[in-house]
């Protein structure tokens, strides 16, 4: 299934032509001019990732990140900000606020993917500890279920011994 990209910008030319891009490489991309349209659309379309730029005027990039982390539908989606802002203590006070990513603009087409298929294979990483610990936990359900079974088991083959007697 194609993964879905939503990008939010308030810049057309950034909007046009990273969504171009994402497109060629294999994405189906969503755009939002600001904020708020990112949010609607991030609730809306549960997409796969999301790319935002810090500085837009009304919700800022880290007001987005604030709302989106906050929301059970899409708390887990990983968030990567594409920004001009280059100064060290905006960059952390993005990871702090939660972004998986941060690229600074201009970057390179490469930058880019190499970001986006880094949170695959994070997200795969994760999926396969769910999934390990999910069947554990249905083994350990299904040896407690039996156990509890047999023990039920015995328990009626003595009362029926006992009413036997």
């Amino acid at each position: 299934m194609q993964k879905k990209i939503l990008l939010i910008d308030d810049s057309i030319f950034i909007l046009t032509t990273v969504s171009k891009f994402i497109e060629t490489a294999g994405y189906k991309v969503i755009t939002a001019i600001d904020g708020e349209v990112g949010i609607d659309l991030a609730i809306k379309e549960e997409p796969d990732l999301i790319l935002c730029d810090i500085n837009m005027p009304g919700l800022s990039g880290f007001d987005v990140i604030e709302i989106i982390r906050t929301n059970k539908i899409t708390a887990s989606i990983p968030l990567i900000f594409l920004t001009a802002l280059v100064e060290k203590k905006i960059m952390r006070e993005g990871m702090i606020r939660g972004a998986d990513d941060y690229l600074t603009k201009p970057f390179k087409k490469q930058e880019l993917l190499d970001s986006i298929n880094a949170q695959w294979k994070r997200n795969a990483r994760i999926d396969a500890i769910v999934d390990s610990r999910m069947a554990e936990t249905f083994i350990l359900f299904e040896k407690k279920i039996t156990c509890k079974l047999n023990k039920m088991a015995m328990q009626i083959e003595n009362l029926d011994k006992k009413n036997r007697i």
